[in-house]
Parts: C-alpha cells; structure tokens; sequence
C-alpha cells in the first residue's frame, strides 16, 4: 500500500503502466497529430521533407498531458526551476511545472535582437538551478539563448530537455557550450516507431 501511495503521489505514473509501453504510446500520437511531409523551409532556411510540428501536438490537451507525464521522469532531482520559451516550448514548461511542482521561468524572445536573445520573466536567483524545456531541436541555436538569459540571471543551466531532436548539430553546439542535451526522442526514433503511415499527413 506504501509503494501504491507513493507512485501516485509522487511522479511516478508505472504503477499503472509501464514507462516504455507509455512513451512508444506516446510516440505514436505525436507521429499521428503533428508529422507532416512535404517541402519545408525551416527556421535556418535549409529545407526538409518532413517536421513535427510542435503546435499541432502541444495544443491537444490528452497528448500534452501525457507528454508531461513521460518528460518528467527525465528531471533531475533538486532543480530549482524549469524554463520555456514563448511561444514554442512555454506550454510544456507549464505542463511540467504543474506535473513536477516546479516553478518556471517564462522566457520571451527580444524583438529585432541579433544574435537571437530572450529576457527571462519570473522568479529566479543566483545559484539555482534550471532546466530549459524545448519542444523540437535543429541546430540548438534557440536552446543555446535561451541558456545565455537564464545564465545572466546567475542561475546555473543544468541540461537541456527536448520532446525531439531531429539530430542536426544542436547536441554537439550545446556540448561545444558546456550544455546537456536530452531528448525524449530523436526524430530517428519516431521515424521508425512501429505503426507510422509513411506520409499520412501532408502539409506546407
């Protein structure tokens, strides 16, 4: 009864089902609601033929509980606070917030900053320590700012999570900075999750 009590009120949801048989779930209802393939500019101005497009799979409220539920058994213990940017990662911020019981920091981008700069909204102190939460990495240059203003606070970045990495230099240019990247997936993971239509959803 001990153990029962503890998985449900502490963040441990395998009491019900095991962790990977719900993060394979998980996998293939982002694959259903946000991959798309087709032609696409992205934000480098390189092209691809697919995305996951995060908001597609962020707004749907039975996905994004579930992803917070899986995302938050890769926190570490003694953070002090999560971080998440506006508009891209922020709902997955407050999602874990509110499955962690962590505060975050809201992160807004500074309009017409070259390089890419964010200002930090929100409590936070010299010395603690912070996760910043992404949605989808490419080159990491996103992730990387959003580090540099939490890091200006005096606070202490401790990694990186992400829902995907598509596996395109952000790892090695967050390593490069001292910074931990940890994905919950790579976009090679969900590409071969079993049950994937080749190219069920179409879009530009």
């Amino acid at each position: 009864m001990d153990d029962l009590l503890t998985a449900l009120l502490g963040r441990n949801g395998d009491v019900f089902q095991d962790r990977l048989q719900r993060k394979a779930e998980l996998a293939r209802d982002i694959i259903a609601s946000s991959y798309l393939t087709g032609e696409f500019t992205m934000s480098d101005g390189l092209s691809s033929t697919y995305i996951f497009h995060p908001s597609l799979f962020m707004t749907k409220p039975t996905v994004l509980r579930r992803l917070v539920s899986v995302l938050a058994a890769l926190v570490p213990q003694r953070i002090d606070r999560l971080a998440g940017s506006e508009p891209g990662s922020l709902p997955i911020a407050t999602g874990l917030a509110l499955e962690t019981g962590i505060p975050f920091i809201a992160l807004r981008e500074v309009p017409e900053a070259a390089p890419l700069s964010f200002a930090a909204l929100g409590e936070v102190h010299a010395g603690e320590r912070v996760v910043v939460v992404e949605d989808v990495v490419k080159s990491g240059s996103r992730a990387l700012a959003a580090a540099r203003a939490i890091e200006r606070s005096g606070a202490i970045v401790d990694r990186v999570l992400c829902v995907i990495d598509r596996e395109e230099g952000g790892s090695a240019l967050l390593s490069e900075a001292g910074l931990l990247l940890e994905p919950l997936f790579t976009a090679r993971e969900l590409l071969v999750t079993p049950g994937r239509a080749p190219g069920s959803r179409g879009g530009r």
